[in-house]
């Protein structure tokens, strides 16, 4: 699943300073994978390797790595970026956070690939920037200048594999030689659709490099066959915490799911070893029927293959989704039914001005009944 947040400008620093102290807040948690860059923007900034809390400072302020500004200082000041947040399966975080060091690894790396593979996409069909009066032509930008943080556990302490893809608010359009930034609607249009790509190449990922199988998917995403339900109810206590505060409150629907998101946010305790969180993982596990022997048995039910980390053909990957579609009609516009030529965001029919309809009606045939 994909899920896309704001940066605003007052709430960047919250995660500038938390990157460059290395304190335990969230986007560098103590114990937690380096940050790695991401994005055809961030090489053409010559950002390359491990992110550095001064260097994604400056690009969330506009800046280059150098600190020369990108952006123009006139008008308001833009949003820092975006935080795309890839969230595998329940199912696949107990396989990583419980299995072996050979699993855990094969996990880890199949959720980096289609964390890469959809994030290709997303940059391809929704980096775009505004130009024009009032913004109204839409040019394509040269790519995304992105850092991605891999973290293990939830706010709730359970296990919660998860990538953090912080995108930030500037691009380069090459048509004009300039820096600008995002025209945010395209990412938000193309979330669903390339949260549907995650979840299709998370599952052919490990399908060959595990030998998993998996169960039917549910608004396109599927979990792993031989891990109960109520394994995977046990270890969602975040999810719990949200759904609790929707019913409180009477929310509904995506927006009433981000608020309570917020509402019941707490800081991350990371006071705990990762070493020992996982003992007290495995005790809870054992108590609810997923013992080492239920886990094992979760892989090689089929047969491998040798996976490629050869760049993702975006076309395949359609073709791939197309292929997992469920048998009815029953998703929204934007998600994928069809190989790439059909996934495009259907664009929004013009409204009719009042004088418009006023010059239609005079126009229609009176009735000579």
């Amino acid at each position: 699943m994909l899920s896309i947040g704001k940066l605003a400008p007052g709430r960047a620093d919250y995660y500038l300073d938390t990157v460059a102290r290395g304190t335990e807040e969230y986007y560098v948690g103590s114990g937690e994978a380096p940050g790695r860059w991401l994005g055809r923007g961030a090489e053409r900034l010559g950002l390359t390797g491990d992110v550095s809390g001064r260097q994604l400072r400056r690009v969330l302020n506009g800046a280059g790595p150098d600190s020369r500004p990108l952006l123009s200082s006139k008008g308001p000041k833009p949003m820092a970026g975006f935080d795309c947040t890839f969230n595998a399966p329940k199912s696949v975080t107990l396989l990583f956070a419980l299995g072996s060091v050979e699993v855990r690894r094969q996990v880890r790396d199949a959720h980096e690939a289609a964390v890469d593979a959809a994030l290709a996409v997303l940059e391809t069909e929704a980096c775009r920037v505004r130009r024009g009066k009032g913004g109204a032509t839409v040019l394509p930008g040269d790519g995304f200048v992105a850092a991605a943080f891999r973290h293990r556990t939830s706010r709730a302490g359970d296990p919660h594999l998860h990538t953090h893809v912080v995108v930030a608010n500037l691009t380069h359009a090459r048509s004009d030689d300039r820096w600008s930034a995002l025209d945010g609607r395209h990412l938000y249009s193309w979330c669903r659709t390339v949260g549907f790509l995650y979840e299709v190449h998370l599952r052919a990922e490990l399908t060959r490099r595990l030998g998993v199988t998996w169960k039917a998917p549910r608004n396109g995403i599927a979990d792993l066959a031989g891990i109960p339900k109520r394994v995977i109810d046990h270890f969602s206590q975040r999810r719990r915490q949200i759904v609790d505060r929707m019913a409180l409150f009477g929310c509904l629907g995506g927006h009433g799911a981000q608020v309570a998101t917020y509402a019941t946010r707490e800081d991350k305790d990371t006071s705990v070893p990762y070493a020992a969180l996982q003992e007290w993982w495995a005790r809870r596990a054992a108590k609810v029927g997923l013992d080492e022997r239920t886990l094992a048995a979760v892989c090689d039910t089929t047969a491998r293959q040798q996976p490629t980390r050869d760049d993702t053909d975006v076309e395949d990957l359609y073709r791939r989704l197309d292929r997992a579609r469920p048998p009815r009609p029953w998703l929204r516009h934007d998600h994928p039914q069809s190989p790439g030529r059909h996934l495009r965001p259907r664009p929004r029919p013009r409204r009719q001005t009042h004088a418009e309809r006023s010059d239609l009606h005079r126009h229609e045939p009176r009735s000579t009944t």
